[in-house]
């Protein structure tokens, strides 16, 4: 069972204890739940979000929201690279999500392409990095 999760709904503070109590309840236990999330409504209060949706992991439930497309293109066998990470949070959230790779200001900001060989040598690409 799919369930689009409104901004109100998980700034709710009862948000996990009612994802547990619906999770446990008639079909959802039967036959799972999936907790359809958009990446907005996440980055609105992203370091509590962040621990609510792992709470919520936690009791086996699914969530689709940017991990729909990295499974997807995971499926397909393809490398993923998320544009504007900009946070700490943010990054977390991706690594969470098993996001292959990130760029945006939380690593630089855009710079001339004679800067760049200079950042690269400072900050080498982990190998196997997309």
């Amino acid at each position: 069972m799919a369930v689009n999760v409104s901004p109100l709904q998980l700034r709710h503070r009862d948000f996990v204890a009612e994802v547990k109590r619906v999770a446990q309840s008639g079909s959802a236990a039967d036959f799972g739940l999936d907790l359809e999330i958009t990446e907005s409504v996440i980055m609105e209060d992203l370091e509590n979000n962040i621990a609510k949706l792992e709470a919520v992991r936690n009791l086996a439930v699914n969530i689709a929201i940017v991990s729909t497309i990295i499974n997807l293109a995971h499926t397909l066998k393809l490398k993923v690279v998320a544009e504007g990470a900009e946070t700490e949070e943010q990054s977390k959230l991706l690594k969470l999500l098993d996001c292959d790779g990130m760029q945006g200001y939380l690593f630089s900001k855009p710079i001339p392409a004679e800067q760049l060989e200079a950042l690269l040598a400072r900050n080498p690409p982990s190998p196997g990095a997309p």
